[in-house]
């Protein structure tokens, strides 16, 4: 019982940032933007961040099956815990080399990130309240 509430906290928490992150990006763009430029900036951030991603992807994963759409869920979950668990083995300089090119060109378009965060933290909002088995 208590691990179902945690598994359905957790992927509320996740859609609730996603929902944050775009009202971040909308009324306080340059607070969003140096947000996500934080990831991998120190050992501390990039292994927080993988955390993170895994135990968000293991409550999907498991959640899945309770949710709309579960394959999807499914997949993103395990998606999540593949990218971490290749995250967790490279040197988190590399990863911050990575962030470095690849995080702003996407920032150029703060607005259009926004839609996608807040469509993608609907999406897993209106998936998991209307699941088959709430």
């Amino acid at each position: 019982m208590l691990i179902d509430i945690t598994l359905f906290l957790v992927v509320l928490a996740f859609g609730i940032f996603l929902l944050t992150l775009a009202g971040l990006l909308v009324f306080s763009e340059e607070r969003g933007k140096n947000f996500l430029l934080g990831f991998a900036t120190s050992a501390f951030t990039h292994y927080l961040e993988i955390s993170l991603r895994i135990i968000v992807g293991a409550a999907l994963v498991v959640w899945a099956t309770k949710m709309l759409f579960s394959p999807v869920f499914l997949v993103f979950g395990w998606l999540l815990i593949g990218t971490s668990a290749v995250l967790a083995v490279i040197p988190w300089q590399w990863h911050k080399r990575f962030a470095d090119l690849s995080v702003p060109p996407v920032l150029k378009y703060p607005k259009l990130l926004a839609i996608v965060a807040a469509a993608m933290g609907s999406f897993i909002l209106f998936c998991l309240v209307n699941g088959p088995t709430v």
